[in-house]
């Protein structure tokens, strides 16, 4: 048993061969011509592999195994068994990448998570992908400008407001990129106990009725929200106080409390569709779902750039109609220090196995890669735009 050795750098693959020639049929009457090529690994990490032959020069052992290359098809490849392309074919120098989201425990948390699984193992050996627990929609076009994150998940709305500097941000954050748009939906909902005597908001201002308003934390995309919706109207946290009634700003557990404790009148909150908090006060909770006016819609869509959506009814407990308000979509943004190969991989894994996403997450089974280059609160990053045109996305 002689073995041979050799240190190639970019061949790989994987062969199982057993070669025979016998005189009969009897499997024992081999003719000294008997090889066997275990399954064996060669290319980077695989440093070497050995061939054991019986009596067999090493010349012909050689033949044979490049001829069995050939059969197979082995070589330098740019894609694993499964046809997968590998970061070979888009990067070649490692990467260290840090990946803003939410919360632990969050949709977008689990979103970043299931992505960044995706992206792992197309990065080059010696690269990083962390993904961090922080800092949600408000802060994370500020994470991205201050350089303190590389790519991130954000409200389109909140990406343009901070580019433009206006709204939340006082300085512009113009390096602001997208990557892929339309990655999920927001809703501004507003909730009322279902014999609060109103059946919209302007009966609401009327009456100068002295409600009980509920809100998530200060500083919360929700909250924010809530403010610009009694902008809208005319209105701001002190009337609702004038009139009697009060202002809650805190958390969703209370929130539920309140409600089923019929402390609260009104929540009004941004929410996808199901959100677990918003389900769990329509189930436990007699609640009714208000339309927004249509001028109230159209204000927030001229002055702060909001979708105008309907959520369809029967989403939740309790919404027998469909409601009619704005909403704001999910982006993937980046910013103009990242690669254009690097903008590039990340757009192409989350929209070519957006079926797999979906499978983990309820919440991204409508999202429609159609829209994701148009639906982006930023101009698009060159890589990304790169990728959508090669994929016929983009013209």
């Amino acid at each position: 048993m002689h073995p041979a050795s050799f240190h190639p750098d970019q061949l790989w693959c994987n062969i199982d061969i057993r070669l025979f020639s016998r005189t009969g049929e009897d499997s024992s009457s081999d003719m000294g011509v008997k090889m066997r090529f275990s399954t064996f690994q060669v290319g980077p990490g695989r440093p070497f592999f050995s061939l054991r032959h019986h009596g067999v020069p090493l010349l012909l052992l050689g033949a044979l195994l490049l001829y069995a290359l050939a059969l197979v098809g082995c070589g330098s490849s740019s894609q694993t068994s499964s046809g997968e392309m590998t970061s070979e074919a888009i990067l070649k120098e490692p990467v260290q990448l840090r990946f803003a989201t939410f919360t632990e425990g969050t949709a977008w948390y689990a979103y970043g998570a299931s992505i960044a699984e995706l992206l792992r193992p197309q990065l080059p050996p010696g690269s990083s992908l962390d993904v961090l627990p922080l800092a949600g929609g408000v802060a994370n076009p500020r994470l991205l400008d201050a350089g303190k994150a590389d790519f991130a998940i954000n409200f389109a709305v909140n990406t343009r407001w901070a580019r433009q500097g206006r709204v939340l941000y006082e300085t512009k954050a113009e390096s602001l990129r997208g990557l892929v748009g339309a990655f999920d939906l927001y809703y501004l909902l507003v909730l009322a106990r279902k014999d609060l005597p109103i059946r919209s908001l302007n009966e609401l201002k009327e009456a100068k009725m002295p409600v009980s308003l509920y809100t998530i934390t200060v500083g919360g995309q929700g909250e924010q929200a809530a403010r610009m919706l009694l902008e809208a109207l005319g209105l701001g946290y002190e009337d609702i106080k004038a009139w009697g009634g009060s202002v809650h700003n805190t958390s969703f557990d209370v929130i539920k409390t309140a409600f089923q404790d019929g402390r609260a009148d009104l929540l009004v909150h941004g929410t996808p569709k199901a959100h677990p908090s918003i389900t769990e006060i329509s189930v436990l909770s007699s609640v009714k779902f208000l339309s927004l006016p249509d001028d109230i819609s159209r204000w927030l869509q001229e002055e702060y750039e909001m979708d105008l959506v309907v959520l369809p009814a029967g989403n939740f407990r309790g919404q027998d109609q469909d409601v009619h308000t704005v909403g704001w979509s999910v982006t993937l943004d980046a910013t103009t220090r990242m690669s254009d190969d690097v903008a590039y991989l990340i757009t192409k894994t989350v929209i070519e196995r957006k079926d797999e996403l979906a499978v983990a997450h309820k919440g991204l089974q409508e999202f429609d890669p159609s829209l994701a280059s148009s639906k982006v609160g930023v101009p698009l990053h060159p890589g990304a735009e790169r990728y959508y045109r090669e994929a016929g996305l983009l013209e």
